[in-house]
């Protein structure tokens, strides 16, 4: 594949090539990496930890849910650029 001046996901029209998405993903990672230290789980066991029961995973997978719904919530309030 030759090289281009943009990503492909810009390429693609999923992207704009104008904003910097590296703050909010390093913001994200951060968060991510808390979590996931703090709870003991990564998000795919911790689905599967559902099954075996036990608060832990119930709350963890809420936390996620949570966190996705202030994100879009977040993210339909902002302007556009």
């Amino acid at each position: 594949m030759p090289a281009t001046r943009y990503p492909l996901l810009v390429l693609a029209g999923l992207a704009d090539p104008h904003r910097d998405g590296r703050r909010p993903a390093g913001l994200g990672s951060l968060v991510f990496g808390a979590g996931w230290g703090l709870a003991g789980y990564c998000p795919g066991p911790a689905l599967a930890s559902l099954g075996w029961g036990g608060i832990k995973p119930l709350l963890l997978v809420a936390a996620m849910v949570g966190g996705m719904a202030l994100f879009e919530f977040f993210e339909r309030r902002r302007p556009p650029p």
